[in-house]
């Protein structure tokens, strides 16, 4: 009865590191893109008024 206990506890854990580490990405990917749009639409916007 242990040994499937300790199954079931490392699966458990095993989820829920993959869940925070998709959470990370998505959080990285969401900074990484605001910080895109922002500068970049910034930079067309100099680009188009330079032309």
């Amino acid at each position: 009865m242990p040994v499937l206990k300790a199954a079931a506890a490392d699966r458990f854990q095993n989820h829920l590191q993959k869940v925070i580490s998709l959470a990370a990405y998505l959080a990285a990917l969401v900074l990484v893109l605001r910080f895109m749009d922002g500068y970049l639409l910034d930079t067309l916007q100099r680009l188009t008024r330079g032309l």
